[in-house]
């Protein structure tokens, strides 16, 4: 009996040992996250906004508009500036980007424990959303701030 155990153990962690995936094989699963969050509504909503935003503050760059400086007179500070705010948006987006991958494992992970309608799951699922929409308030409260001030 014992050496049925062991050997069975053994194989098991032959099995184990069989697929050890490398550093690249592991950050390529990253990309099946995407592939999933990318089927979500409210991730493209917002990359499309982002692109917007992005957009705008290159054309208003462009023509001079933005520090109220024309381009030829920015001079360090104001490339910097500009760099500056270009980053900040880039960041806060990132992390509403991070809320919305959360938001959408918690929504699959809810899916799994209880497919079917339960209120503390809608709870749940009600405070991610919130969490998501916390962020892209100072989102919008940011950009506010650094386009119209």
């Amino acid at each position: 009996m014992k050496k049925t155990i062991k050997k069975s153990m053994e194989q098991n962690k032959r099995k184990k040992n069989n697929y050890t995936p490398t550093y690249f094989h592991r950050f390529l699963h990253t990309f099946n996250g995407l592939k999933v969050l990318w089927k979500e509504v409210n991730f493209k909503v917002e990359l499309l906004i982002l692109l917007i935003i992005v957009g705008y503050g290159f054309w208003i760059e462009a023509h001079g508009e933005y520090p109220s400086l024309p381009i030829t007179q920015w001079g360090l500070y104001g490339w910097i500036d500009a760099l500056r705010s270009f980053s900040i948006q880039i960041i806060l987006f990132f992390i509403l980007f991070a809320a919305e991958a959360f938001n959408t494992a918690l929504e699959y992970l809810t899916d799994f424990i209880k497919p079917e309608y339960n209120k503390q799951i809608k709870i749940i699922k009600d405070l991610g959303a919130l969490a998501v929409l916390f962020i892209a308030v100072s989102i919008i409260l940011s950009i506010v701030f650094i386009f119209f001030s």
